[in-house]
């Protein structure tokens, strides 16, 4: 799949269908961090490493801010979340990026639904929006 379409199809899976759902819902920044420690230390190879989420600007893309995530060394790694962003969608996208899920390709799109659903969400529901998102063949 073309790695553009997919990126696209992710960034609006997250933007459209939690619009309404409380994983899109603004968070605390502790709460997130929280959060985070649970997910990291779930099914990560490499949770050895130190995780920090920080409150940011974010980076601007197409006209808005971003969150995005940063390996600072070998052994530590940042997530800084944009004020507009600071929801557990956007810190799960990031966390399975800082575990090292470069470009939105079909593993990464699987580990943030393992986490959705990890942290919760309904599988049937999970697997329905990402026919729906056209998010890869064969959820």
């Amino acid at each position: 799949m073309n790695q553009a379409y997919q990126t696209r199809n992710i960034y609006k899976f997250e933007q459209k269908a939690f619009k309404f759902h409380e994983f899109g819902d603004m968070r605390s920044i502790n709460e997130l961090r929280q959060i985070a420690k649970k997910i990291w230390n779930h099914s990560n190879r490499r949770k050895n490493r130190e995780l920090e989420i920080v409150c940011g600007k974010g980076s601007k893309y197409n006209g808005r801010y971003l969150s995005y995530c940063q390996e600072l060394s070998r052994s530590k790694t940042r997530i800084v979340l944009a004020r507009n962003q600071r929801d557990i969608v956007t810190l799960i996208h990031e966390i399975v990026h800082a575990q090292g899920y470069d470009n939105h390709c079909k593993k990464f799109v699987k580990k943030v639904l393992f986490y959705l659903e990890f942290m919760g969400y309904d599988r049937s529901e999970l697997r329905s929006l990402a026919k729906q998102y056209k998010l890869f063949n064969g959820v």
